[in-house]
């Protein structure tokens, strides 16, 4: 199981079709099982990165709900290129990779868990056989 001190590795291909990938290493530096945990870049792309993945149940309408809420704090390579790449692209294609994993975890979410119905909207009881009443 992951937590506090462990390591992932993974490699991406910074722009499609490029023919090389680009190796980005991170450590989990804060986890609390339920509610949070936190990485940091050990080796990649950034010159600093810090990303805190908090999880928070919440009641809409009688609904309970997670909200799953990323905070990013990241300084792009190369100075003042890295500040231009920043604004040109980097920070979009960073916003439209956060968004594809949004996806992704409604798409796959449902796979892993019972749905939630709310109190007033479970389903009907069966008709109960005559002579008898359910309450």
């Amino acid at each position: 199981m992951a937590g506090e001190g462990s390591r992932i590795t993974l490699s991406f291909r910074p722009f499609r079709g490029l023919p090389f990938r680009v190796r980005w290493q991170a450590e989990i530096t804060e986890f609390v099982m339920n509610s949070q945990f936190s990485d940091r870049q050990v080796s990649g792309p950034f010159v600093f990165w810090h990303h805190t993945h908090r999880m928070t149940s919440v009641d809409r309408a009688g609904i309970n709900i997670t909200v799953i809420l990323d905070q990013v704090q990241y300084e792009p390579p190369m100075g003042m290129l890295g500040r231009l790449a920043n604004g040109i692209f980097l920070r979009r294609q960073l916003e439209q990779s956060f968004a594809y994993r949004q996806t992704r975890i409604r798409e796959l979410l449902p796979k892993y868990m019972n749905p939630v119905v709310p109190i007033n909207q479970q389903p009907a009881a069966p008709p109960s056989k005559p002579g008898r009443r359910t309450a």
